[in-house]
């Protein structure tokens, strides 16, 4: 092993003590000077790579914004990585609460127990179509933050647990708001509702992309025009369908909780 080896090794181990410290410390519940200066930093980090860019910011940026020392960046986070992941999991834990909202509120729908007339069908899939966009962070901040650090995920995909457990859980809660809305009103998706959410997020991307890159203020003009057309596309009566799409979906995500248990079935 040569010198710069065993240095790289040393540094490595000081940074995941260092982790591992910090990591209890917030595991036990920070003081509320601590919390206040982790939240302040975080605030102040979001704003400068919504402005600037994940690659633009530094620590002296964050703490010069934030008023603080780099001394109270690093008694709070061990590096820049574990920072990133923790305003990762921050931002997901806000979009969250923001999505729960309205997928509780949409699933407050009743069943119809009786075949839609053409005119039923296409008011319902649009009144879906509403609580969908509704639940979804529409917003040019959330854009922003979320491409920075979407594109920091792809660079350094074993860094960012926290990205993907949150937009994981994101997914599965807008998938809920689909099946259970389309089974609401006797309709089931023709592909895997997850690829059908996944198609639905990629059109509210490309949405905010579209306005954005034009200068326009009114961000979900793409999704209004294009989300009742998929909704009706990509579903069909469940009768057509054979097994529910939401028992496929219960059992997509009981196979994803306990695998084992289901291979040894």
């Amino acid at each position: 092993m040569t010198r710069d080896d065993k240095c790289k090794d040393q540094t490595s181990a000081h940074l995941s003590g260092r982790r591992a410290t910090l990591t209890r410390i917030i595991a036990s519940g920070p003081s509320e000077r601590r919390a206040a200066t982790q939240r302040q930093l975080l605030t102040s980090a979001k704003r400068l790579i919504i402005d600037k860019g994940l690659g633009a910011t530094s620590v002296g940026d964050i703490c010069t914004e934030a008023g603080f020392s780099r001394g109270a960046f690093y008694s709070n986070f061990a590096d820049m990585d574990h920072f990133i992941e923790r305003l990762a999991q921050e931002q997901w834990d806000h979009i969250l609460s923001f999505v729960h909202a309205g997928v509780n509120e949409a699933l407050q729908a009743r069943r119809t127990d009786h075949p839609l007339s053409d005119t039923e069908t296409e008011e319902a899939i649009a009144a879906l179509a509403a609580h969908l966009l509704a639940a979804m962070p529409i917003s040019r901040d959330f854009y922003m933050l979320h491409s920075e650090l979407a594109s920091y995920a792809a660079r350094a995909p074993e860094k960012t647990s926290a990205l993907r457990t949150g937009y994981e859980a994101f997914t599965d809660s807008l998938c809920r708001l689909l099946v259970s809305g389309l089974t609401a009103i006797g309709r089931d998706t023709i592909l895997d509702p997850k690829d059908v959410t996944a198609l639905i997020i990629a059109a509210g991307e490309r949405s905010m992309r579209t306005a954005l890159t034009r200068g326009e203020t009114e961000l979900t003009g793409l999704l209004e025009r294009v989300l009742p057309t998929l909704l009706v596309r990509l579903s069909a009566p469940i009768g057509q369908l054979g097994k529910s799409q939401e028992t496929r979906f219960d059992e997509m995500k009981k196979h994803r909780t306990h695998p084992q248990e289901e291979e040894s079935r």
